[in-house]
């Protein structure tokens, strides 16, 4: 067995060990470099475990627990104060569509939450807002959601808002090339190896068959699995895989 080793340049030390447990790395002081030239510890947390960033709760597992659960508390709070509010109904229904729904909306673009992980977050806002509104709380979800040119009422929906809005950040960086935007490109290319198809990735019909070998915890895997479900295509550009030919 290899021994534990520290490993580093001026400005970061770390363990290089893999696939230990914490118990097996023992006591070891994890550091970085500060603006001011001081060193600071780290907290060492395991895969699972979700920490704050600029709101966002996240852990390189994917685990989104506490990002839920903290949207779905800023909507009950929300309901509550709604619950004893004197505002009109148009004051209510500018505030759902302004206020909460944005605020849940906010950190949508680096989340995978499923459709019925969207519902359960903002349902304790709807459930009161739509009364208070005067609007029956039991609407049918397809005419809440649907949009008014349709004689829906366009009640924001997570789910549609976050998948769209990642496809459309996927477009637009790629295309601008921005830092971001090479990132995704890189997470592209790993993700038509991981596949081991031929051609391009973004063809909804070979979704059902590729996806069932292919890793599916990743951002870009969410992004395709949207997209193939409502049946929006996307080309952005990526190298492909081509079969050698032979000689």
């Amino acid at each position: 067995m290899d021994e534990c080793k520290s490993s580093g340049d001026a400005n970061f030390s770390h363990c290089v060990c893999c696939g230990f447990s914490d118990a097996e790395l023992g006591e070891f002081d994890l550091v970085a470099r500060a603006a001011d030239g001081e060193f600071i510890s780290l907290t060492r947390l395991n895969c699972d475990d979700e920490s704050e960033k600029l709101g966002l709760w996240m852990s390189p597992s994917g685990q989104s627990k506490k990002m839920i659960n903290s949207l779905r508390l800023a909507a009950v709070n929300w309901a509550a104060k709604l619950c004893i509010d004197r505002s009109s109904q148009a004051e209510v229904w500018t505030a759902l569509n302004t206020t909460i729904s944005r605020k849940v909306m906010y950190p949508l673009l680096a989340l995978t939450l499923t459709e019925k992980e969207c519902t359960t977050i903002m349902a304790p806002a709807i459930r009161v807002a739509l009364p208070k509104a005067g609007i029956s709380s039991s609407i049918s979800s397809i005419v809440r959601h649907a949009p008014t040119q349709s004689l829906g009422l366009a009640v924001p929906n997570l789910y549609t808002a976050m998948g769209t809005a990642r496809t459309s950040l996927l477009i637009e960086h790629c295309w601008q090339q921005t830092p971001t935007g090479k990132l995704l490109q890189i997470s592209i290319e790993n993700h038509v190896l991981d596949v081991g198809l031929f051609g391009y990735i973004w063809d909804n019909t070979r979704f059902a068959s590729y996806s069932q070998w292919c890793s599916r915890h990743s951002w870009l895997y969410s992004v395709c699995s949207f997209n193939n479900e409502k049946k929006i295509t996307c080309h952005p550009s990526c190298a492909t895989t081509s079969q050698a030919s032979a000689r």
